[in-house]
C-alpha cells in the first residue's frame, strides 16, 4: 500500500475542510479538529508522518493561516512553539488590524477551543495563588519560571496593590523579558533573563528562599529526567510553608491532534500519574503536602507542593 492510500481518510478530511474555508466557513476549523483527533487514534505510530509531512503540504494550510494564530504557531518566528505572542493571541491582547474576515472568524474560533480556555484558565489560577500567597505571607517573594509576558501577574490584585515584596520573572527569551520590564516593573516586578540550564546548574544568580514558586507552561516541554530534576531545585528555593506549583497539558485535551498537524505545536504530555513522578528527587521529610489535580476542564493536570 502506498503512503497516499494508508492517509486516504486523512485526505478527504484536509480536503473537506479546505472546500469549506474557500466558501468562507470558518466552522469547517471545528469539524476538521475532531476529524483529525479520531484519525490520530487510529493512525497511532503513522500519526507523527501524516501531522508533520502531508497535513504541512495540504493547501488548507494556506487558508487556515489567515488567522494570525495560526500562522504565527505555524511560522514560529522565535524558533518555538508556544512563544508568549502566540498566548497573548490566547489571552486576546493582540490586533488584528489587516486580517481577513475570513482569519478573524478563524481566529475566535481558535480562542473558543478547549485548550484556549484552559490557557486562560490557568492565568486565572496563577492570578489567584499569588494573591492567596500574599494574603497567607507578608510581603511574599515569588519566582515565576519561564514567565513569557507575565499577564497573570497584570489582573492580580496583591501585585497592584503592592502586597508583594520580590517578584522575579525569569525567562531565557530576551525578548519577552524585555517585555516585562517595559509594562510591569512599575509593579515591582523584577525581569530576569536566564535559561532552564543556569537554573539547573545553579547558575542563575537568585536570591533565596521563595514563598511560592511556579511555572505555567515550561513543562511542557521537558523530558522526564530534567522534568523531575528541574522540580526537586524549584523545591528547594521554597523557604518552610512555601509552595510549588507546576502545570502540564494531558494527553486526553481534544486538540491535540489540530495542535500537532495545524499549529505545529508538539508538546510533552502528562497524566496525573506521570506528574506524581516529578516529586521522585525531593526528600519525602521535606514535604508537608503534595497533591495533583486537573482543571475544570480536564485538559490541564496540576503539581502542587508544600514545604514543610
Amino acid at each position: 500500500m502506498s503512503t497516499n492510500q494508508a492517509f486516504e481518510r486523512g485526505y478527504e478530511f484536509l480536503d473537506a475542510a479546505h472546500a469549506a474555508l474557500i466558501h468562507g466557513h470558518a466552522g469547517a476549523i471545528e469539524e476538521l479538529g475532531r476529524d483529525l483527533q479520531r484519525y490520530r487514534s487510529e493512525l497511532a505510530g503513522d500519526w507523527p508522518d501524516f501531522a508533520r509531512t502531508h497535513c504541512r503540504r495540504h493547501p488548507v494550510q494556506e487558508k487556515i493561516q489567515e488567522s494570525p494564530f495560526t500562522r504565527r504557531c505555524s511560522q514560529q518566528p522565535r524558533g518555538y512553539p508556544g512563544d508568549p505572542v502566540i498566548l497573548d493571541y490566547i489571552f486576546g491582547y493582540n490586533s488584528l488590524d489587516g486580517v481577513s474576515d475570513l482569519g478573524r472568524a478563524i481566529y475566535e474560533r481558535e480562542r473558543c477551543q478547549t485548550s484556549c480556555r484552559s490557557v486562560r484558565a490557568r492565568r486565572d489560577r496563577l492570578a489567584a495563588k499569588i494573591d492567596e500567597t500574599a494574603r497567607r505571607v507578608s510581603q511574599p517573594r515569588i519566582l515565576s519560571v519561564a514567565c513569557g509576558h507575565l499577564r497573570e501577574a497584570q489582573i492580580s490584585e496583591a501585585v497592584a496593590s503592592g502586597a508583594i515584596g520580590d517578584f522575579v520573572a525569569l525567562d531565557q527569551d530576551p525578548e519577552s523579558a524585555a517585555v516585562v520590564s517595559r509594562e510591569q516593573r512599575s509593579n515591582g516586578i523584577r525581569p530576569l533573563c536566564a535559561t532552564i540550564r543556569s537554573l539547573l546548574s545553579g547558575k542563575a544568580g537568585l536570591d533565596q528562599p521563595f514563598d511560592f514558586v511556579y511555572a505555567a507552561g515550561l513543562y511542557d516541554y521537558l523530558k522526564d529526567a530534567v522534568a523531575a530534576r528541574l522540580t526537586s531545585i524549584l523545591f528547594n528555593m521554597l523557604r518552610p510553608g512555601g509552595s510549588l506549583l507546576v502545570a502540564n497539558f494531558h494527553s486526553d485535551c481534544p486538540d491535540v491532534a489540530g495542535m500537532e498537524a495545524i499549529l505545529t505545536w508538539w508538546l510533552v504530555y502528562r497524566d496525573e500519574k506521570q506528574m506524581s513522578r516529578l516529586c521522585s528527587e525531593i526528600d519525602p521529610a521535606q514535604v508537608a503536602e503534595s497533591k495533583v489535580y486537573r482543571d475544570e476542564l480536564r485538559n490541564l493536570v496540576y503539581l502542587e507542593v508544600l514545604h514543610a
